[in-house]
């Protein structure tokens, strides 16, 4: 027994020795893959530069003969193929340079406060103007949920690139003239984990559901996919799979075959859904009149208006609602809603004489904003509650500055702010417009007025400048009002400038934390043209 037994010791302490040794060899062997990887990822990385520096070059200039008007069609038209393949190429490049970095743990990610307003115009917008896009006639359709917020946490490269890839395979396989659709929309809103979804649609020949996996596969592609004229790598997919999950998300596909194909993502959100009680309030005094023929506009407008529960009507032109007001006798302000091209301006004059008027514009001519007058190239195109706190800022400041017009005579009673020196940091163009607007109204000079997009052009701004005041957004990109207030307190000088931060949070314990970290003041939004007085006042030391 006792031989037995040391037998058995002997065998499993054999059996020891013998996964120690195993377990060394996996050692030996994964720090040698992760040295291959690492030297294979900088061999990319290095031919990437060696391709792009002369396609930069092949890019640039066959765009510039592109534009060249002495050249003849023919010409032109073989420019138009070098800058489609080299753009191709281009996108090759960087599909196995992605590739590479997902397949050697390389890839990173870097989540900020991003617009994503601004984010989708911007995507939308690159693939409109897109060869392929134009070609092959397709119209980009977008559908957003009224709910979306306009800020959200996430990586604005990475997203881009997602929604790139997803839109230039729809457009690819779509059939000429048709439409590629993009919804984003929330999803378990009433949930404490609400997450954003978003899906491309193409009305194309679809995916056989036997290929639903496969298409996510790194060098795989279906029958169509190998078949199509414009090409492609085979990584598009996996790399975009890749992306959404490094984001926290998860991406699916759905599609009919012969009809068309969905694909739809959903990320964690880490932003305020929408409040819509704030933005109604926000229109309660006023009603929106959309005059259009475009019906997806016009639509579109009646479905937010109903949603926020905004007062509105819908006319087939300026005479129209020229009628509806005699017949009325509507008494509140009105938001006039116009497409350009119906616009009449003897109607509308009659209109405003009768009524206090605001009018915003609509249509792909592009128009220009004046005082206190908006253009949207579409309606469609923008974020619901983007559209309703634009349009209720600008009828906020029509109607603040009718009501507070000085007299003639009373011209000499506002304080003389003339010599004040203003730094207005403040994210949102259309509120850094009517904010400097105000500061004009009650005096300071235009020239004596800057404007910092972030908290770090307000810091940089500062270090350069000596201002009296600086009225300070609290949630801006790249640095937030809090953490650029405490740098510029932290300047040495001798006199430091008032700042007074503007937020839309109306609780009392953040005021608290505002002043508690060097603010002069705390000023709620929205801001009236006499809270704005009243706060001059003060800070100068007027009496009020």
């Amino acid at each position: 027994e006792v031989d037995t037994v040391l037998q058995s010791e002997g065998t499993i302490q054999g059996r020891i020795i013998r996964i120690a040794a195993l377990n060394k060899d996996l050692v030996e062997e994964n720090r040698q893959i992760s040295s291959e990887q690492a030297v294979q990822l900088g061999h990319f990385a290095c031919m990437s530069h060696e391709i792009r520096t002369p396609l930069n070059c092949i890019i640039g200039v066959s765009s510039l003969l592109e534009e060249d008007d002495k050249l003849d069609r023919s010409y032109k038209e073989s420019v138009k193929m070098i800058v489609s393949s080299s753009r191709l190429l281009k996108q090759v490049v960087d599909d196995v340079l992605d590739f590479s970095k997902f397949v050697s743990g390389n890839a990173e990610i870097d989540i900020q406060r991003t617009d994503l307003q601004e984010t989708l115009t911007s995507i939308i917008n690159s693939m409109a103007m897109s060869p392929i896009t134009e070609r092959k006639e397709i119209s980009l359709r977008t559908f957003y949920d009224p709910l979306v917020p306009q800020f959200v946490e996430t990586d604005d490269r990475r997203l881009q690139q997602i929604l790139f890839n997803l839109l230039s395979n729809a457009v690819k396989f779509s059939k000429d003239g048709s439409n590629v659709d993009l919804l984003v929309f929330m999803q378990n809103a009433s949930n404490t984990t609400p997450r954003l979804h978003l899906q491309v649609k193409d009305y194309g020949m679809g995916i056989k559901k036997s290929d639903f996996e496969k298409i996510f596969q790194p060098f795989q592609q279906t029958d169509v996919g190998i078949k199509s004229v414009d090409g492609g790598t085979g990584l598009g997919l996996a790399i975009t799979k890749q992306l959404v999950e490094l984001l926290g998300g998860s991406i699916s596909v759905y599609s009919e075959f012969g009809k068309w194909t969905t694909f739809s993502f959903e990320l964690p959100l880490t932003a305020s859904l929408v409040d819509t009680e704030l933005i109604s309030n926000r229109l309660k005094s006023c009603c929106v009149w959309v005059v259009g023929d475009m019906q997806s506009e016009t639509n579109r407008m009646e479905e937010i208006c109903k949603h926020f529960a905004v007062s509105h009507k819908t006319f087939g032109s300026l005479k129209e609602m020229e009628a509806h007001l005699v017949s009325s006798r509507e008494k509140l302000s009105l938001i006039c809603l116009v497409q350009e091209d119906l616009y009449d301006s003897a109607s509308y004059e009659i209109i405003s004489k009768k009524v206090k008027t605001v009018l915003v514009t609509f249509g792909q001519k592009g128009g220009k904003m004046d005082l206190g007058e908006l253009h949207y190239q579409s309606l469609t195109r923008k974020f619901p509650s983007v559209i309703l706190q634009e349009i209720a800022s600008i009828n906020e400041y029509a109607s603040l500055t009718r009501k507070n017009a000085p007299k003639k005579q009373e011209s000499t009673s506002e304080g003389n702010y003339s010599q004040l020196k203003i730094l207005v940091a403040e994210d949102n163009k259309m509120n850094q417009k009517i904010l400097v607007r105000m500061l004009e109204r009650l005096g300071v000079a235009n020239d004596n007025i800057q404007v910092a997009n972030n908290g770090q052009e307000a810091v940089d701004l500062e270090a350069e400048d000596n201002f009296d005041i600086i009225f300070m957004d609290i949630q801006m990109p790249i640095m937030d009002g809090m953490e650029a207030c405490r740098l510029i307190i932290s300047h040495e000088r001798s006199v430091c400038p008032k700042i007074v931060f503007l937020s839309a949070n109306l609780a009392s314990d953040y005021a608290n934390a505002c002043k508690e970290i060097g603010a002069t003041d705390y000023l709620a939004k929205p801001v009236a043209i006499n809270d704005l007085r009243l706060q001059l006042h003060k800070l100068m030391g007027e009496e009020q």
